[in-house]
């Protein structure tokens, strides 16, 4: 059986049910191609960080034991720095990514990709307050315990070491000892029971990758998570009077409009439809129409120079162009060139695409106005032009919150989610690359040189045909939209 790990200890303090699936189960969610990047990325700012430190020595034995050993000889042999030592306290495992010996005292560091903010997030102090708690029950004590994250004024070819901010949470990390090391047991023997701890109804099942498939929200079709924007506190009042699904919601009254359809449509089983006022929203559209989607990268360690940590880089788009309604479609399409900040050639071919007159179809225009100033920025001379884009735009995702629901979007409006029930006969399944972010996954590696030369070529066809497809499907749901409203 595993030990419990960090991430164990901290998922099973939250819910032992999900701990014990990490650790006790043998139904494991696969990693996706965007986990295993922010994974790989983690290993290489650790790396980074170790440079930081160059009498330091690195832990990496055969197994868990054999480190244990290893990190215990060399804190006896008095070594300045031990990277990944690792402690064991009966079941529980830490291993702490940077231990440094200053004048005889212990200091503790975490290295996290996380950016440095004016405050630090709490899930980042309860990694830091875990790893300290097991490294006291092994005898260490550490005098001061920080966390190093990732600097925002750190620009590609600068000095390791502007890369990283230190922060030091040795006092927050003491507020909470107590109450951690009161569950060090508990959750160890929950997570490591022969059966599943019964499970609890709570908040963060919301996000569970376990819930819906394996646990509480099994052959539920109602949630009350499907209510959109469901906060925790209307969550609370809810449970409180048993209330778990939408369907037990007896009255209307404490419900958003965009809560209501939701409500109405499990209440009427069937779909709501405000067909006047889809009708009214779909006529303000003014041909040409153009629909549009961006692309885009954003990494911790930035791809090209003078580019910040996780600034957001324009990488592609795709855009079908219709003169009138069931007119034959122009297409335009331009993929950034991805050795270079190719983004002042992005907006120039963009601005000779999309014309300077007629309606901008896209989907959650809060991306692509962001997309569109990203741009801005990035070819001042070219704002005002890239600015006009803007007024034009019409966002397909608020006509549909405004005036559509159907029981299988279960509370989202993501065009993934909403395309099948609109269009089943399109679907993402059968591409390469099929999601935003196996795609800003695929452009980052392409940047780093990651392919061979064919493997490239290939790879720029299907990023190609992903965001061609977004904007295709942008064209099946208005088409949809439109035989509905009448």
């Amino acid at each position: 059986m595993k030990m419990v790990s960090k991430n164990i200890f901290l998922e099973g303090q939250t819910c032992l049910t999900r701990g014990w699936y990490l650790r006790s189960s043998d139904i494991q969610i696969p990693l996706t191609q965007a986990d295993q990047f922010r994974i790989d990325t983690g290993v290489e700012i650790g790396e980074m960080a170790r440079s930081l430190y160059p009498q330091g020595t690195l832990v990496n034995e055969r197994n868990n034991i054999s480190n244990y050993e290893k990190t215990k000889q060399l804190i006896s042999d008095d070594v300045k720095a031990i990277f990944e030592a690792t402690f064991i306290h009966k079941d529980n495992i830490a291993r702490a990514d940077i231990l440094e010996r200053i004048y005889g005292q212990w200091h503790l560091i975490e290295v996290k990709s996380s950016s440095a903010s004016e405050k630090v997030k709490d899930e980042l102090i309860d990694d830091l307050t875990y790893t300290a708690i097991i490294l006291s029950l092994c005898g260490i004590e550490p005098k001061k315990m920080s966390l190093l994250l990732v600097s925002k004024t750190y620009l590609l070819g600068m000095n390791n070491r502007d890369f990283f901010i230190e922060v030091d949470c040795t006092e927050e990390v003491n507020k909470r000892r107590l109450n951690f090391i009161g569950k060090i047991d508990e959750i160890a023997h929950a997570t490591g029971a022969p059966d599943m701890p019964e499970p609890k109804f709570i908040y963060p099942c919301k996000d569970c990758n376990y819930y819906k498939e394996y646990c509480l929200g099994k052959n539920i079709d109602d949630p009350i998570f499907d209510l959109p924007r469901l906060g925790e506190k209307k969550f609370k009042l809810y449970t409180e009077e048993n209330i778990s699904l939408v369907s037990q919601i007896q009255m209307e009254d404490g419900l958003s409009t965009l809560q209501k359809m939701v409500w109405t449509t499990v209440r009427d089983k069937k779909p709501f439809i405000n067909k006047e006022k889809l009708k009214e929203l779909l006529e303000k559209i003014i041909f040409p129409a153009y629909y549009l989607d961006f692309e885009s990268v954003s990494t911790a360690i930035p791809l090209y120079n003078n580019i910040g940590p996780y600034e957001e880089i324009v990488t592609q788009y795709s855009i079908h162009k219709f003169s009138a309604m069931n007119s034959n479609a122009e297409h335009f399409e331009f993929l950034a060139d991805y050795s270079k900040d190719d983004r002042k050639a992005l907006a120039e071919k963009i601005l000779t695409d999309i014309g300077k007159e007629g309606s901008v179809i896209v989907y959650h225009a809060q991306a692509e106005k962001r997309f569109i100033n990203n741009l801005a920025k990035a070819a001042p001379d070219l704002a005002n032009e890239l600015h006009n884009i803007i007024d034009r735009i019409v966002d397909l995702e608020v006509i549909l919150r405004e005036t559509y629901y159907h029981s299988e979007f279960h509370g989202s409006y993501s065009i993934k989610v909403v395309l099948p029930v609109l269009v089943p006969e399109m679907s993402y399944t059968n591409l390469v690359i099929g999601d935003g972010q196996s795609a800003n996954v695929v452009f980052a590696e392409l940047a780093r040189s990651k392919y061979s030369a064919p493997e490239a070529a290939v790879l720029c066809k299907e990023l190609l045909k992903y965001c061609g497809q977004d904007t295709l499907a942008m064209i099946k749901i208005h088409n949809a939209l439109t035989v509905l409203s009448n």
